[in-house]
This record gives structure tokens, sequence and C-alpha cells, in this order.
């Protein structure tokens, strides 16, 4: 999902041999200032340029700033449910060493890679919500365009999550892509 599909773009395009079937959730093909691809919204935007700003050893304020993001990158098909978001938040900061380094994305803008999607030859299932304020649906539609036999499985209203009631879908979809 997000960051992940994208790395795994990259090993599709590098490593081929080493891929049997693709599965994009709320990805991109990366590239960055493609006027065809719509930017992130704006309140998603001003929440990232905020963790800058943290105090990463701070656990409630931690808490707090994920939670509130939680809450920018949801979609409108579900109401977001503050304390569902509040214990995953928990539950995930339980099990990182270091919470600051989440922050790691911008390490992939060096690399272009959305000239090669052509390239990738395995089956590949995109799915995207139409409402991802994150990488907004177009990034789904570019990727399902741009990779040779892709799939599109658009899910209406989901936001930049895997929220749970749509994991019966998302689940049966990528069990039949990869049966």
């Amino acid at each position: 999902m997000s960051l992940g599909g994208m790395i795994a773009q990259l090993i599709a395009i590098r490593r081929p041999e080493r891929v049997a079937a693709l599965t994009l959730i709320a990805a991109s093909p990366h590239g960055p200032g493609d006027r065809d691809l719509p930017p992130m919204a704006e309140n998603v935007q001003s929440y990232f340029a905020g963790a800058g700003g943290m105090y990463w050893s701070n656990d409630a304020s931690v808490v707090d700033f994920l939670v509130r993001g939680t809450r920018v990158i949801s979609g409108s098909a579900r109401p977001f449910d503050e304390a569902a978001a509040h214990d995953f938040v928990i539950r995930e900061m339980g099990r990182a060493s270091n919470y600051a380094s989440r922050g790691n994305h911008a390490l992939i803008s060096a690399d272009r890679w959305r000239e090669q999607l052509g390239e990738i030859r395995v089956p590949t299932l995109v799915i995207h919500g139409s409402d991802d304020p994150v990488l907004p649906y177009g990034h789904g539609v570019a990727l399902a365009r741009e990779i040779p036999g892709a799939t599109l499985l658009a899910r209406e209203g989901m936001g930049h999550e895997l929220h749970p009631a749509d994991w019966d879908t998302i689940v049966r979809a990528i069990l039949r892509h990869t049966a």
C-alpha cells in the first residue's frame, strides 16, 4: 500500500524474476510534477508539513498528531472512528523502535520510473479509493492504464486507508488475483 506499492513497482521493473503478481493499493506511478496526476489535497500537505515541528519523544503529542492524520487521509464512505484510530495508533507505536523514522517517504523521490511501467509483465491489480486525498484517484487510473493488462478495482469513497469495512472486498479481490 502507498509507498509499499511504489517499492513493489520498482522491484517488478528492476528484478522482474522476483515478482509473480502485483497488488498496488493507494499507490502512484511516481511521476513527480506530471501535470496529468492530481496533486495531494492541501489539507494533507498542511498536515504533513506539521510533522517537522513535532516533538517525537512526547507520546501523547505523537498519538494526537497521528490520529489527526488518520482523519485527514480518510475517505467519505465511512464515518471516522476516532476511538478505533486511537487504538490503532497506540498498537502501531508499540511495535516501532523509532517512530520519527516513519517520515522516510521522500527517500524514494530520487528515482523516476513512470516511463518504465510498460515493462511490467506480471498480473497487476490496482486498488484505489475515489476519495484518496494523498494520492488522488487519478494516480490509480494512471497505474492501471500504463501497466499492461492491469485491472483497476475502484473503491467508492475510500481514502488513503484500508478501512475494516472494505477488507472483505479487498481480500477477495486479492485472492482472485493471486489464485
